[in-house]
């Protein structure tokens, strides 16, 4: 009966393992307006970000060392609580990785600093999706499980931010990425149980009143599941834009691929449905700069744009499909 248990054992977790999913990589960035280290080291690590495929990123404001940090003043004590809980407050720039405080001594703008957190799974995978409703946004979370597991408690943080802002900072930085606004549940995050049941889900929804200064068009919402624990990353999801481009939230949808990416002159989509005819180039800011129709063998030609980050908007008329992609 034991040696049939364990094979039983086995089994399963051979059949568990391979309904994993992959882990993102999630990096929260910890800086302040009033930081000439993070003026000088900040361009170097976002363009290490942009560069990635699967990178998640969150830049967190924490009051020290500096208290006249302008975003901090914003909403003080729930960007000093994320800084808190990850053991990084008192000092910035500060990384940490997939809940790993990464030291101040590395150099944020190499790519091998994300090496050691790719090709890992997870047992739970994150939808979350959040819209405008009169004054205030709504944002849903669902959490599945898809590897039956023994997890239990953990800590879900769940935030807004905007992907853009400009703000003439007094370190002298003018463009801000990606930039913490409001903790959606609560400024430390969450202790929830999670389903133990490959199959199961726990949905969390929530409303938080609008604030005036927070940007419309690149608001979105990132779930953020750290181990009880130890703090490590169990999984993390961002949302489409709530009021993207033309007040549409746009999906992704996984059947279409765009590559490369980076690209110099050409981009290439790869579209099981072969569906998709016109599309639309956005830059962060929403403006677009590029429109027509798509060419044949599905390429369309990026030469003549400048070089930066841009949103790609393909649609046809069922659905629309948004892909961020940097033009070197």
């Amino acid at each position: 009966m034991k040696i049939l248990f364990s094979i039983l054992a086995i089994l399963l977790g051979i059949s568990n393992a391979n309904s994993q999913v992959p882990r993102k990589i999630l990096v929260e960035h910890f800086t302040n307006t009033f930081c000439s280290v993070c003026a000088n080291r900040n361009p170097g690590f976002f363009a290490n970000v942009a560069a990635q495929q699967d990178v998640l990123q969150i830049s967190i404001h924490p009051s020290l060392p500096y208290s006249q940090c302008f975003f901090n003043r914003q909403n003080k004590s729930e960007n000093d609580a994320r800084a808190q809980y990850l053991g990084v407050f008192g000092s910035t720039p500060r990384i940490v990785i997939n809940g790993n405080p990464i030291s101040a001594s590395t150099n944020y703008g190499s790519s091998a600093i994300f090496d050691s957190y790719k090709n890992q799974t997870s047992d739970f995978e994150i939808k979350i999706s959040g819209k405008f409703i009169g004054d205030s946004v709504e944002v849903e979370t669902i959490i599945k499980t898809v590897a039956t597991n023994m997890m239990g408690t953990a800590n879900v943080f769940v935030a807004l931010a905007n992907e853009t802002v400009n703000y003439a900072a007094n370190n002298g930085e003018q463009t801000h990425r990606n930039v913490f606004r409001k903790s959606v549940y609560a400024a430390g995050g969450l202790a929830v149980n999670l389903p133990a049941m490959a199959g199961d889900s726990l949905v969390l929804t929530s409303k938080v009143l609008r604030e005036s200064i927070w940007g419309s068009a690149d608001l979105y919402a990132i779930a953020v599941i750290n181990n009880a624990s130890n703090k490590s990353l169990i999984q993390a999801e961002k949302s489409a834009h709530f009021g993207m481009l033309s007040g549409i939230e746009l999906p992704y949808f996984s059947e279409v691929k765009v590559y490369p990416n980076p690209a110099q002159e050409v981009l290439h989509l790869e579209d099981s449905k072969n569906t998709f005819q016109q599309y639309k180039i956005y830059s962060l800011q929403g403006v677009l700069v590029q429109q027509g129709a798509i060419l044949q063998l599905n390429q369309i030609s990026i030469s003549g744009l400048n070089q930066g980050v841009y949103f790609l908007a393909l649609n046809n008329e069922e659905q629309i499909f948004k892909v961020k992609f940097i033009k070197q």
